[in-house]
């Protein structure tokens, strides 16, 4: 990260309006207690579990993965924090999404990624491609996660005909994905109707994240009572270099006050790095609300277009009866005439 390079003598004064400006809204935040800090430390560093697929179509039903659709964007950054390269997480996505998956499924897929680059397997290239082509073949859940984890090697390159007949199966599954969720949709209602609890899937990445926000804050606080303290530091140095008697005092004196300015510097430089930190994982935070919102306001939208249809086509149906009693009347009448 670049430093701005500051004189000795104008050091202490740009440090100290720098410290009022950057400081003031961890020092006005309640600090955490050590424990809570402890807790969220150990929640932010423990590894992303994926759960396993529940066997009965009703507990299937009563899944939602909405905590897992607000964290896919997080879970993304984190892959790439991780070093692994933007094409291959927009291509596991994208795989994830053309074969019908949801949002929150596709979380589960890069989170698995990060969790097997962070351990004994390592950073591997090729995942976006051995998840499209395990998507295709209608793995997905625990059993990709168990199989991105075991990947060995970076799986070769398809030739045009294969990405087509890949693409092919892409559709056809995404066909089947789409008719088993309206039917696990229609079997919610029903369950929900009789009193069944949604159970929502991914807790435990979801609260890993929200860990994460609140460790960056932690961090933030700490940081910027480390740079008030290297001011306190240089001011003091600042205050000897201007009482010391003897060039041998002075001497000492001004290499405190450089070595207390790195450290101001150094100091400035950790409470941005850590501000930045909080800043995206809150700019994260709100565009998953965002993204949140907006789904649901298109699945309201979808909701009242379905409704609509649904009442044209009784008012059809009541049409098509009022012309049928209309023919039969006026036939009726004809023959009467007759």
């Amino acid at each position: 990260m670049k430093r701005t390079p500051l004189s000795v003598m104008f050091g202490l004064s740009l440090a100290a309006v720098s410290t009022l400006a950057i400081a003031a809204e961890p020092e006005t935040a309640e600090a955490p207690e050590a424990e809570a800090d402890a807790d969220a430390a150990a929640d932010a560093d423990a590894p992303l579990e994926i759960e396993e697929e529940p066997a009965s179509e009703d507990d299937q039903a009563l899944q939602d993965d909405i905590l897992l659709v607000i964290d896919l964007p997080v879970i993304a950054a984190e892959a790439r924090d991780e070093g692994i390269a933007e094409e291959e997480v927009t291509l596991a996505i994208d795989s994830a999404r053309e074969a019908g998956l949801t949002a929150g499924q596709a979380a589960e897929i890069v989170a698995a990624e990060v969790v097997a680059a962070r351990g004994e397997r390592g950073k591997r290239p090729g995942f976006g491609l051995f998840v499209r082509v395990q998507v295709a073949k209608g793995v997905h859940g625990k059993a990709l996660a168990d199989a991105i984890q075991a990947r060995k090697d970076e799986g070769k390159e398809l030739d045009d005909a294969e990405k087509e007949a890949l693409k092919a199966e892409l559709v056809a599954l995404k066909a089947r994905n789409e008719a088993k969720r309206a039917t696990l949709k229609a079997r919610r209602k029903t369950l929900a109707a009789e009193g069944k609890a949604l159970h929502f899937r991914g807790k435990a990445i979801h609260a890993h994240h929200q860990a994460r926000l609140k460790r960056d804050k932690a961090k933030l606080i700490a940081e910027a009572k480390d740079l008030k303290a290297a001011v306190k530091e240089l001011e003091d140095a600042a205050e000897d270099l201007e009482d010391a008697e003897t060039d041998e005092d002075r001497k000492a004196a001004h290499e405190d006050m450089k070595a207390a300015h790195e450290d101001v510097k150094a100091a400035r430089e950790d409470v941005k790095a850590a501000r930045a930190d909080l800043k995206e994982e809150r700019k994260d935070a709100k565009e998953d609300r965002k993204d949140a919102k907006e789904a649901r306001k298109d699945a309201k939208e979808a909701r009242d277009d379905a409704k609509d249809a649904r009442k044209d086509a009784k008012d059809a149906r009541k049409d098509a009866k009022d012309a049928r009693k209309d023919a039969k009347d006026a036939k009726v009448k004809a023959k009467g005439g007759k």
